[in-house]
């Protein structure tokens, strides 16, 4: 007898919405949203969450867990769909009888993987606001150095403070320009 719950719940807490329509080739950007296939949909009016949370269409209303989008998606039956799930994301669930403790402990580990995943992605998104600060902080210092040093008169020679500041300005824009959107999210 199939433990349905119990498989339901492991495929949910262990595969999310946006890595399993990843694989299913939606092309998601980087906050979750894609073209909905269901209503088949041109704009990016579907979001997939990187948690439990499943998936959502603001135009048709599709939506439901990880394994509802795979039957969206493909057309499966649920039973299809689980069987795709476990097979695409090497689950090892014993999906026609009952879990054994292996298989609890490989979707314990896959959980865990998971878990360290989002947490990586945390991680690196507050390394990105970080260094969109700082990158707007240099921009400020280098405005400022242009503005204090540059000359006040026209036969005077140039402070090299200034001559820098003004080399190193474009540059310094620019990777404030491309942090900020990596930190907005858009992508280039």
């Amino acid at each position: 007898m199939r433990d349905v719950q119990s498989i339901t719940d492991i495929i949910r807490k262990s595969v999310s919405a946006l890595r399993a329509g990843e694989a299913l080739g939606l092309r998601p950007d980087r906050n979750g949203r894609c073209a909905c296939p269901v209503h088949h949909g041109k704009d990016r009016n579907m979001k997939l969450w990187a948690d439990d949370r499943g998936y959502h269409c603001f135009v048709c209303h599709a939506g439901g867990d990880v394994i509802g989008l795979v039957r969206d998606v493909c057309g499966y039956t649920f039973w299809q769909a689980v069987e795709w799930l476990n097979s695409a994301f090497h689950l090892g669930l014993p999906i026609d009888r009952e879990l054994d403790e292996d298989a609890k402990l490989a979707a314990k580990t896959t959980a865990m993987i998971r878990k360290l995943e989002k947490e990586t992605e945390r991680i690196t998104e507050r390394a990105e606001y970080d260094l969109y600060t700082l990158a707007a902080k240099t921009v400020g210092d280098l405005e400022e150095a242009v503005r204090r040093y540059r000359p006040t008169d026209p036969d005077a020679e140039w402070d090299e403070r200034f001559c820098a500041a003004l080399r190193a300005l474009p540059e310094a824009r620019e990777a404030a320009g491309e942090m900020a959107l990596r930190v907005m999210g858009v992508e280039k």
